[in-house]
């Protein structure tokens, strides 16, 4: 009977393994399962990322193209004031008549003159596109 028992016993330790390796298995296919799908959510991920990199590279360019742009503009625009003041300071007499037709003789009371007002209107108009240094812009340099 002692032989009987440690068949009973080796037989219940024996079902007791195969038992744990089959939930053990079990975990094992869930486990995989989650890390594919974890997998499947990281790839996801790094595409939508290198999607959003694209994209704002794409919308960087745009800017700096507008920016560029703008400078290129604000060139002309002040080599034109420039040949303006630079034409007027030659005939400031013929400036004047001109202004005067056209504002049919009325009087505004401003004792600037034309060229002044001018010069004034350029550097406020300038200083409205000029970008602040301290907004730490750092892609023109």
């Amino acid at each position: 009977m002692d032989q009987a028992n440690e068949f009973d016993r080796l037989e219940k330790f024996v079902h007791k393994l195969l038992s744990q390796y089959e939930q053990l298995l079990d975990k094992n296919a869930q486990l995989q399962t989650l890390l594919q799908q974890r997998q499947d959510e990281i790839d996801e991920l790094h595409s939508r990322v290198d999607s959003a990199d694209s994209e704002r590279g794409d919308i960087s360019n745009r800017i700096q193209h507008l920016i560029e742009e703008i400078e290129e503009w604000q060139s002309a625009f002040a080599s034109e004031s420039e040949e303006q003041v630079a034409a007027e300071a030659e005939s400031p007499q013929e400036h004047n008549e001109s202004r005067d037709e056209q504002h049919d003789g009325q009087g505004h009371g401003d004792e600037t003159t034309g060229s002044e007002a001018r010069d004034r209107e350029a550097s406020q108009q300038r200083n409205l596109f000029q970008v602040d240094s301290s907004d730490g812009d750092t892609s023109r340099g």
